[in-house]
């Protein structure tokens, strides 16, 4: 025996095995709440609540007409169960009744291919022209084929695109460039623009604005590389980054995540 806590009431009990998870035949038929599936809606039936009693998932519904009802959740699914009963038997919508219907997003389908898994499969033909399967209880809200999703993903690609094209270069200076914090992987300073000059043994400062590369000398220390490399910064990009910032304010929050970092 196993001393084990009750899913339902927390009594610990003896149990004979590992999977055993109620200390009673009252606490194994009692309702266990579940947010699952709440808020979907199955032809005529909207799930407001749920709960599982023996392994078996209910749906406490509202129907179109305002009343309440609770049907077993795999019936509503499948289609068996579509509304209170105010459609009547002669009016649910069969699997068999779906050739030739389209839904409201333009989706026709045409013949069913066979059941999986407790679920008719449909073959359907999109607004765009493309055929795909799926499944009765999805094809009155499916919308199409996956071509709107791509289209959709295609519009937020060209609009960041756009945004970027417009954004990271003003008077030939890359926004971007100025403010990414990332080194070259030769880069032994830890600071952008300071380098070591093997040939001369001496730290190498430049900086680049406009397309253009300003030197700014060797130096001996590393330090003194930096600050030089520092200053250039403050007198280059400080007037820019102002001015983008005033001008562009949305995008100066994108490019800078925190609002507050400066150069």
């Amino acid at each position: 025996m196993v001393l084990k806590e009750c899913i339902i009431c927390g009594r610990e009990f003896e149990a004979k095995g590992n999977n055993a998870k109620f200390c009673s035949e009252k606490c194994r038929n009692a309702k266990i709440p579940t947010n699952d599936h709440v808020g979907e809606v199955h032809y005529e039936l909207k799930i407001k609540s749920a709960y599982r009693q023996k392994s078996i998932l209910y749906a406490e519904c509202e129907c179109s007409c305002g009343k309440k009802c609770t049907v077993r959740y795999d019936s509503v699914l499948s289609g068996n169960t579509q509304s209170c009963g105010h459609i009547g038997e002669k009016n649910l919508l069969k699997p068999s009744d779906l050739k030739d219907k389209t839904n409201k997003n333009g989706v026709k389908a045409l013949y069913k291919i066979g059941k999986i898994e407790g679920s008719y499969i449909w073959h359907c033909i999109c607004t765009c022209g493309k055929e795909f399967d799926t499944t009765v209880e999805l094809f009155p809200k499916i919308k199409s084929c996956g071509c709107q999703q791509e289209i959709a993903r295609k519009e937020i690609a060209n609009t960041v695109l756009k945004d970027y094209r417009e954004t990271a270069r003003q008077d030939g200076t890359s926004i971007y460039a100025i403010q990414d914090k990332k080194l070259l992987k030769n880069n032994t300073s830890g600071v952008r623009g300071v380098t070591w000059d093997n040939a001369r043994q001496k730290w190498l400062a430049q900086i680049e604005f406009k397309g253009k590369n300003y030197f700014l000398g060797r130096y001996y220390k590393k330090e003194d590389a930096i600050e030089i490399r520092k200053i250039a910064e403050k007198k280059i990009f400080g007037n820019f980054i102002k001015w983008f910032e005033e001008k562009f304010p949305e995008r100066w929050k994108k490019i800078n995540k925190n609002g507050d970092k400066k150069i």
